[in-house]
């Protein structure tokens, strides 16, 4: 009876881990699609590589990089999700961004940092991590 029980409960951490990885992926594949527009421009603009980016980004991890983070702010400010100054337009992130909720908006645009680019990156990690993804941490160069 024990090792029934035992089963049943690794098979239902198991599906939920299945079913949360699913949701995290389509997430991250309707934001691509988002992006997909600006990304050259952007790249561009903040020297990053096109491929390195587009790979991290889609696998869900944010490095904490200099040139990550002001490609996120060049995304966010080319979709006017922010403007110039790091003032975030909640309807329209609300409106375009797959999965990002008002409350999402309200608890994500917190960041007081004068980085822009650190605004930009704080704000993604936070609405991802709120959607139910995972955040790898980590000092990998990108």
């Amino acid at each position: 009876m024990q090792k029934l029980i035992l089963s049943l409960f690794l098979v239902t951490i198991f599906v939920t881990f299945s079913e949360q990885k699913l949701v995290v992926q389509g997430v991250l594949q309707k934001w691509a699609l988002l992006i997909d527009p600006y990304v050259s421009k952007c790249v561009r603009q903040t020297g990053i590589d096109r491929e390195i980016f587009l790979s991290t980004f889609r696998r869900g991890e944010f490095p904490d990089e200099a040139c990550f983070k002001c490609t996120l702010k060049c995304l966010a400010t080319e979709q006017n999700f922010m403007d110039n100054v790091g003032n975030f337009n909640s309807e329209l992130i609300v409106k375009k961004v797959y999965g990002v909720t008002e409350e999402i908006v309200k608890m994500c645009e917190q960041s007081q940092t004068p980085d822009i680019c650190q605004r930009a990156y704080d704000f993604a990690v936070c609405a991802f991590s709120s959607i139910g993804g995972q955040i790898p941490w980590n000092d990998k160069k990108v």
